[in-house]
């Protein structure tokens, strides 16, 4: 009939047909939600719950900020942290045994937080500074350094002898003088002392 026709001819919403007849379109059947069944996980240590993007029902990925602790599952590194989504500890003080003491005599290394350090040895350490030339080393403020071998030593001189410390050896040495040289031989009943050698 007429009204079924006009209802097939319609391909406008809203147009006008025959007998002053409007024709709506019909309501465009409602969709399920493309979030309704998704549900967003958190993909490691360094990512929070993400959420899903209603327009494409994909699930947004929520990355902690550079710098958040985390744990990267590994027992050899410490002080994880989050970099790019990405969680990494660091090896402490790179491979084992690799921090330097500087100078080794009076100071021992130390690693503190992944970073290498130096630790002096208590000041009175006993040290060796390398140098013949000194006695009694010990360690001060991290130097290892020695006494002059002579400071502690007192050499005496005699009559026509002179005795000086040897710098190297801490030991005195004896010179003659030279003969003729002026003397006291300590005996009050002569004069014109001297050295002489006897030969």
């Amino acid at each position: 009939d007429e009204w079924r026709a006009a209802m097939r001819a319609a391909t406008v919403p809203g147009k006008a047909v025959g007998d002053g007849l409007v024709i709506v379109a019909p309501l465009q059947p409602v969709g399920i939600a493309l979030c309704a069944e998704v549900s967003c996980d958190i993909p490691g240590e360094c990512y929070g719950k993400g959420t899903c993007d209603e327009t494409t029902g994909q699930c947004v990925e929520a990355a902690k900020a550079d710098g958040s602790s985390c744990d990267d599952g590994s027992a050899a590194t410490a002080n994880d942290t989050c970099s790019a989504g990405v969680c990494s500890g660091v090896v402490p003080c790179g491979l084992a045994g690799s921090c330097s003491a500087g100078d080794p005599r009076c100071n021992v290394p130390v690693c503190n937080n992944g970073k290498c350090g130096v630790e002096q040895k208590p000041d009175g350490t006993a040290c060796n500074d390398g140098d013949t030339a000194t006695v009694n080393d010990t360690c001060s403020g991290g130097v290892c350094t020695g006494i002059p071998s002579c400071e502690i030593v007192e050499c005496t001189s005699a009559p026509c002898r002179t005795s000086t410390c040897n710098n190297f050896t801490g030991q005195c040495e004896v010179t003659l003088v030279a003969d003729g040289t002026p003397c006291d031989d300590g005996d009050p009943s002569t004069v014109g002392d001297e050295c002489v050698y006897r030969r």
